[in-house]
């Protein structure tokens, strides 16, 4: 698979810890231009939220708001809900959304 993105997407419907292996190397080779996003993403579906994080915020200075997809939806759910989500939605000037207090 030549994408980054898609490479993350066989590696997560993938049990194949090679195939894990070799994505993880291909995105550690830092050679595709604009692939912050699938580094995020990559880290995100692998439970890193902060490696997720730094990925994030490297594509938001990018300006590669490719990141906002993956973020809207269930996959960005546990950056969303870590301390680092505030100094993200400062960057994209959105609301950090307060937690709710368990009733």
């Amino acid at each position: 698979m030549s994408s980054p993105t898609g490479a993350v997407f066989l590696s997560y419907a993938s049990e194949d810890s090679e195939a894990a292996a070799r994505i993880a190397q291909t995105l550690e080779s830092n050679k595709a231009c604009g692939d912050a996003p699938a580094h995020a993403l990559f880290h995100l579906l692998c439970g890193d939220v902060d490696q997720g994080a730094d990925w994030t915020e490297k594509a938001i200075e990018e300006r590669d708001l490719a990141i906002l997809v993956y973020l809207r939806f269930a996959l960005g759910k546990d950056l969303r809900e870590s301390h680092r989500w505030p100094r993200i939605a400062t960057m994209l000037n959105l609301e950090a959304i307060p937690q709710q207090p368990d009733s």
